[in-house]
């Protein structure tokens, strides 16, 4: 076995076996015009390229502390030998720490009609105290999501959703609402306006318009994202940004108005967004994040997971987030600064 950087003339040869869109060459372009240190790696077995991944390492926002943070998104199952490689990479970053959130699957919900059913265990080689790693200080994708089975028939879907969420989606309908792909300019800014609106009434923190911007000229010509736009008699109500990546669909940012709620656009921008999928020939559809099978009625994610619940997707549980550390009292300095970073930023918040 070799494990080395991806040169890059592979590009075409990593494209081919990268699995998720966060590990996609796109994004790693992306992070790095945002001023992340891209590291691509190959994995060789006699010669031929048989596992790709890419980890991203970003400056400290404590500028006192002129070190590094790294972040390996959606990982697959790793090896001890690709451990050590990025323990190398980390040490040539002067990395405090990798934080690693593998896409390895532990438990399944399946949903019926709106209804989660008893778990189901999955076996994983997973064993995090055999690579060394540590429970994550500040994850950053949540444990849980949802998938949806895109390979069954649209009678199929609308019979196993909840039934509030079909009549919604015909309210929509009967009200109507249309939904429209527009990958223009012009409908950024639109769905641009939504989010920012969407934040400030929700109150959680986001990256600013220039982030997207960049975003959206990176991945939109690789044929990766999608814009989506619900409107109300002329009038946009609900803009969502969906990721196409090999046979899977993904929700990652989503936007609404508090206007003219009562139409429910919502929720036919996502069933046209499901039965694009499906005209796509797309597989799978997650729905990026979930808070987990239980969510109290005053968690203020509970309105996002009861939406996704009602399209019947399968709830699942990730092994969770884990932290390769590489220097340890720098780390725990780093956390606590950290933490009272966030507190004070949620302070200011509240004014």
């Amino acid at each position: 076995m070799i494990i080395r950087r991806i040169l890059p003339e592979e590009k075409d040869a990593y494209e081919k076996l990268a699995r998720h869109p966060l590990q996609s060459w796109a994004w790693g372009d992306f992070k790095a015009a945002n001023g992340a240190r891209v590291e691509r790696v190959g994995v060789f077995q006699n010669g031929r390229l048989e596992k790709v991944w890419q980890v991203f390492f970003h400056p400290l926002p404590l500028p006192s502390l002129d070190r590094e943070i790294g972040y390996f998104p959606r990982s697959q199952e790793l090896s001890r030998e690709e451990i050590a490689m990025l323990q190398s990479l980390g040490k040539d970053h002067q990395a405090l720490a990798v934080l690693i959130e593998p896409e390895i699957v532990q438990r399944r919900w399946p949903n019926q009609r709106g209804y989660l059913l008893a778990p189901q265990e999955e076996k994983t080689g997973f064993v995090a105290a055999d690579l060394g790693l540590l429970p994550a200080h500040r994850p950053l994708f949540p444990k849980y999501t949802f998938w949806l089975d895109l390979t069954q028939g649209e009678d199929q879907l609308l019979a196993n959703m909840h039934s509030k969420t079909r009549y919604n989606i015909r309210l929509a309908e009967r009200k109507g609402v249309t939904v429209r792909e527009d990958n223009s300019p012009s409908a950024l800014e639109i769905f641009l306006d939504l989010l920012f609106e969407t934040t400030q009434r929700q109150r959680f923190y986001l990256h600013n318009r220039r982030y997207f911007r960049r975003m959206w000229q990176i991945l939109a010509p690789s044929d990766m994202a999608h814009l989506f736009l619900a409107e109300y008699q002329k009038q946009p109500l609900a803009a969502w940004i969906i990721f196409g990546y090999k046979e899977r669909l993904f929700y990652p940012y989503g936007a609404s108005s508090t206007q003219h709620r009562e139409v429910m656009a919502s929720n036919l921008l996502c069933w046209r967004v499901i039965q694009y999928g499906r005209q796509h020939h797309y597989r799978q559809f997650d729905l990026w994040g979930s808070p987990g099978p239980e969510v109290a009625v005053n968690d203020p994610w509970y309105g996002f997971h009861r939406f996704k619940l009602g399209y019947g997707p399968e709830l699942v549980e990730f092994v969770g987030s884990w932290d390769l550390v590489l220097r340890p009292q720098e780390y725990r300095l780093y956390n606590w600064l950290n933490d009272w970073r966030w507190r004070w930023l949620h302070w200011r918040r509240r004014f």
